[in-house]
């Protein structure tokens, strides 16, 4: 079909085709933040402590969002954190992955369009099991 975009969301990462262009985008986090107490650690969930050592790579690595690409994903990001924080923050972390590695305000928004496409459809079918 044309104009018909797959997405294949992975462990690693995520592939998206369109036409003839296949775009991957794989992510390598930390999972625990550096010089955090141990008493601190045990008081975090997974997730957090994920969060914390992400936010620490991407502020030593100096990437930022332009005005441009804060107003635009905003309109996506937003409605998210609003039913789904941890899913909001880890979608900003993940753009600024993408902005790193030299990828445009588009290949955000396809990731965030492809993610909310995964969400959902594990959703639909966590809700036809039930």
């Amino acid at each position: 079909m044309k104009g018909e975009q797959l997405a294949f969301v992975k462990d690693d990462g995520i592939t998206l085709a369109d036409g003839n262009t296949v775009t991957s985008h794989s992510f390598q986090t930390a999972l625990f933040p550096r010089n955090t107490p141990s008493r601190e650690i045990t008081q975090l969930s997974p997730d957090e402590l994920q969060f914390m050592a992400t936010n620490e790579i991407l502020d030593e690595a100096d990437i930022h969002f332009t005005q441009k690409e804060k107003v635009t994903l905003s309109k996506f990001i937003d409605p998210i954190a609003d039913v789904d924080k941890l899913m909001a923050s880890e979608l900003t972390q993940e753009c600024l992955l993408i902005k790193g590695r030299n990828g445009t305000l588009n290949d955000m928004i396809q990731l965030i369009e492809a993610s909310l496409t995964a969400d959902s459809k594990a959703d639909a079918n966590i809700s036809t099991i039930e």
